[in-house]
């Protein structure tokens, strides 16, 4: 038996064949208790129950007696008769069906038995392909490693030109390591003196700063003094005032003493002249009511309600005389005060123009203090731009190093032939000495100008060298020719570096087709053969005549 590709349809046939046979088998089954059914319903029927019987037999009554040669005897004869073929017609259909499911269930045995035989092929089958899978992927494993020994081979003849062009490159290098470090070193002192720069200008905004604290300070001194020096003119003014007063008082009092003996006699009458004439007309009211009550009551009136009255009236006018005293007292004290005030002298003009100047200069102060800080806050901004800008700078320098570092891990990367590998010798090398040609003319400039006439024809490379102070290729400020140079360079090495990645790819799609041309045509070899990509480079279609790619943006 041959399995091939249809081993999943003879599966689904076995399947349908068994389906088949169950359905048949059911069938007759269904058909053989019909059958029962259908021979035992006229036995049944023969034999009816007891308790039918007696209907029965009144039919059978109504209809004649069942003897040999009545109508009923003849019809009931033909009945059995005709039931007693239809059931020999019914047991030869019950033998034949019967039969007919004996050969169905010998061919579904035989048909299980072909279904077990295709299954254990069909499970062979599988194992068989299971296997030639493996023995495929083995092929092709093979055929893998077969093409990286290849490979590693073909690295290992590149890898001479390779360490050639590390030595260049490492050269190259050191030359970019020593002008880092020159550049550092020059930033170094540059930061350095920075720094002090920055140290001075604080030192420089502080003294600023305490030199108008203390001029703000003397100006206020100034003022106070100027002040203070008016108020003790106007303090001895006011004590010579006082002294004059004192001699005045002494003079008073000495008179007063000398005519306190006269004026014993004349007390009343000063007292008298003293008392406010509203008071004078309420005592002249009381002594005249109290002369009417003295006619009017005499010896009858209540002399101690009177008295009382008296008193009280008295110490009335005690307290009465008693504040008229303190007032006048305080009026004498203010007219005095009033009179000294007067006789001071008016202020004098020169005070009251160091005022005026005093304000003046003052709002002046608050101006100057306004503009200060407006000052300050420029050059707080001024500082922060400058911050900035340094930062921005030293970002671009970082990202320059990152990019020269990321172009020459590409270089390093790539895989260079003869050709590509003298261009970027040629480049690395040319550089390298444009950078020591320049620092050596740096030093005799003059003398290289002189000679220069008399030696030769003046030189006519368009390629840029670099400048002697190298300062600003690091720091993101290179002039715009050595901005020019240095791009110059990048594309060269780019272009060399794409010629070469082309050309190998090329190279490595040849020898792929030549090996598949090359191979067997056994069953064995195109198993175990891998069916490498169909490469073809977009820079060079022939290594003879190479496309000069375009270089990548900047």
């Amino acid at each position: 038996m041959t399995l091939g590709p249809n081993r999943g349809s003879l599966h689904l046939d076995t399947t349908n064949v068994e389906r088949a046979g169950a359905d048949v088998t059911e069938a007759l089954a269904q058909l053989c208790h019909e059958l029962d059914a259908q021979r035992s319903c006229p036995a049944g029927g023969g034999a009816p129950p007891a308790e039918d019987e007696g209907p029965l037999d009144d039919a059978g009554g109504s209809l004649g007696p069942a003897h040999a040669g009545t109508l009923r005897y003849s019809h009931m004869r033909a009945q059995l008769d005709a039931l007693k073929d239809e059931l020999d017609k019914v047991e030869l259909q019950r033998d034949d069906w019967r039969a007919r499911a004996e050969f169905n269930e010998r061919e579904v045995a035989i048909l299980k038995l072909r279904n077990e035989e295709l299954q254990i092929a069909a499970s062979e089958n599988v194992a068989l392909k299971d296997e030639l899978d493996a023995l495929r992927e083995t092929a092709a494993k093979a055929a893998a490693l077969e093409s990286t020994v290849a490979s590693y081979k073909k690295r290992m003849e590149e890898h001479v030109d390779l360490r050639r062009q590390v030595k260049l490159l490492e050269r190259a290098n050191t030359e970019h390591v020593q002008r880092a470090i020159e550049h550092e070193q020059a930033a170094a002192r540059a930061n350095a003196v920075r720094a002090q720069l920055d140290i001075y200008k604080k030192q420089v905004t502080e003294l600023n700063e305490k030199l108008d604290a203390e001029i703000t300070k003397a100006d206020k001194l100034e003022i106070e003094n100027k002040k203070l020096s008016s108020r003790a003119a106007s303090a001895q003014r006011e004590r010579d005032a006082l002294l004059q007063e004192r001699d005045n008082l002494r003079e008073t009092v000495d008179e007063l003493r000398c005519s306190t003996a006269a004026s014993g006699a004349s007390e009343d009458n000063v007292s008298r002249e003293l008392i406010p004439n509203d008071l004078k007309e309420r005592l002249i009211r009381l002594e005249h009511e109290n002369k009417l009550l003295r006619q009017n009551q005499g010896a009858q009136a209540d002399q101690a309600s009177v008295q009382a009255l008296l008193e009280d009236y008295a110490a009335r006018l005690e307290k009465q005389r008693a504040a008229h005293r303190e007032a006048n007292q305080r009026i004498m004290q203010l007219e005095a005060t009033l009179e000294s005030a007067r006789a001071e002298p008016a202020p004098h003009p020169r005070l009251a123009a160091a005022l005026e100047d005093s304000q003046r200069k003052s709002l002046q102060v608050e101006e100057l203090q306004t503009a200060l800080a407006e000052e300050r806050r420029r050059a707080a901004k001024l500082q922060e731009a400058l911050a900035a800008r340094d930062a921005e700078l030293l970002a671009t320098e970082d990202k320059y190093k990152k990019c020269v570092e990321k172009a020459k891990e590409v270089i390093k990367t790539l895989d260079p032939r003869t050709t590509g590998q003298q261009l970027l010798s040629d480049i690395t090398l040319g550089y390298s000495r444009g950078a020591d040609a320049s620092g050596s003319g740096g030093a005799g400039g003059a003398g290289g100008a002189t000679s220069g006439g008399a030696a030769g024809p003046p030189r006519t490379d368009t390629t840029p060298a670099p400048h002697p102070n190298n300062r600003h290729e690091w720091s993101g400020g290179m002039s715009t020719s050595e901005d020019g140079g240095m791009r110059l360079g990048e594309q060269r090495l780019v272009a060399s570096a794409w010629y070469q990645l082309g050309a190998r790819c090329h190279r490595d799609a040849v020898e792929a087709r030549f090996a598949r041309l090359s191979a067997g045509h056994t069953f064995l070899a195109r198993q175990r053969r891998a069916y490498p990509r169909h490469r073809v480079p977009h820079g060079a279609s022939t290594p003879s005549t190479p496309a000069t790619p375009a270089a990548p943006a900047q």
